[in-house]
């Protein structure tokens, strides 16, 4: 099996081009379609939007498999549960210098405020871990780009849907509990953005968004 791009060292990979920061096209949940609702203009428009969303997450995937060197589509959870893990790892850590290979700038500034503020209160330690992810699903991906044709400076941002069971506990400097529980698993039900330039082989996916549906 070929090695991972996130396991060991952060280090070692190509400092991505400039990142959008933005989401092109956030995320909805879109509304069930009913029989009846067939009957109406409203259910046509809804299943009109459905298959266009389709077919443009078909098409940022098939850019993806023809500019990105090994690049799958059947990898891309392999590849989503990876970055989940490392960046929530990470942050748990306070490990900001290694947060900032691995999140957009705006992910970055936000998580990096986060660390000062539990710095600067009794959160000593933050304990962090994925116990089980129980269901993943790819639900959008989209290509970012002035022109289509111009893969040098386009990107791809796939978003996806993380249901999956934490462990989380915060101790002070005594190593007092302050927060969560060792032993009790949150639900938890996160979307991200994962982004990642056409060009270049040897670049990282990256965190750009944790959005709220």
């Amino acid at each position: 099996m070929a090695k991972s791009e996130f396991e060991g060292s952060t280090t070692g990979y190509k400092v991505p081009m400039q990142s959008p920061n933005l989401v092109a096209e956030p995320y909805r949940v879109p509304k069930k379609l009913t029989i009846l609702s067939l009957f109406k203009t409203e259910g046509w428009s809804l299943l009109k939007q459905k298959v266009l969303s389709g077919v443009r997450s078909l098409y940022c995937m098939a850019k993806l498999t023809r500019h990105v060197q090994n690049f799958r589509p059947t990898q891309m959870k392999e590849i989503a549960q990876e970055v989940y893990q490392l960046v929530n790892s990470l942050h748990a850590e306070g490990n900001t210098f290694k947060l900032r290979q691995v999140v957009t700038d705006p992910v970055y500034t936000q998580m990096k405020r986060e660390v000062k503020q539990r710095q600067g209160s009794s959160w000593a330690k933050v304990q962090w871990e994925l116990a089980e992810m129980k269901k993943m699903n790819i639900v959008q991906a989209r290509l970012v780009a002035n022109n289509a044709d111009d893969t040098d400076n386009a990107f791809a941002q796939v978003t996806v849907e993380f249901d999956c069971l934490h462990r989380f506990a915060v101790y002070d400097g005594k190593n007092n509990l302050v927060a969560g529980s060792p032993d009790q698993l949150l639900k938890v039900i996160d979307y991200w953005v994962l982004e990642r330039p056409l060009s270049g082989n040897n670049v990282r996916w990256r965190m750009a968004a944790r959005i709220t549906v």
